[in-house]
């Protein structure tokens, strides 16, 4: 059975564990980012969350980007304080991109205010605001 039908299988079965595995260890980044895609239907477990999380401090920038976006289905204060930290601190558009929709995402989930309004900073580079030329 090939690694992308194991990642779907794994989904279907919530087993997080093997998909945490995959997404943090595999050599092929595609099946990586498929793993993380995965996690994030499966992010409301703090466990999850975690490995969200640790994934936002990849040096590919694909794996931060998926994470990020992964990351919009957690529903935790914890988490979206996270994805915040790393939010202020990154550098890469594609990135920034995908953390900012996960941000507004969770703001307007039942979390409510627990998440900075990133409406505002839709359109700018959070860095460029900080650092005016």
């Amino acid at each position: 059975m090939a690694k992308i039908d194991k990642i779907s299988r794994y989904v279907k079965k919530a087993k997080t564990a093997k998909l945490r595995a995959i997404a943090l260890f595999d050599g092929d980044i595609s099946i990586r980012l498929a793993a993380i895609e995965g996690l994030g239907k499966l992010a409301e477990s703090e466990a999850v969350e975690n490995a969200l999380i640790s994934m936002l401090g990849d040096n590919d920038p694909d794996i931060r980007a998926a994470a990020s976006s992964a990351l919009g289905n957690a529903r935790s204060s914890y988490a979206c304080v996270q994805l915040e930290h790393y939010y202020e601190n990154e550098k890469d558009e594609k990135v920034l991109d995908a953390a900012r929709v996960s941000l507004i995402k969770m703001k307007e989930s039942a979390m409510g205010n627990n998440c900075m309004d990133v409406s505002a900073a839709a359109t700018q580079n959070p860095l460029q605001s900080k650092n005016p030329s």
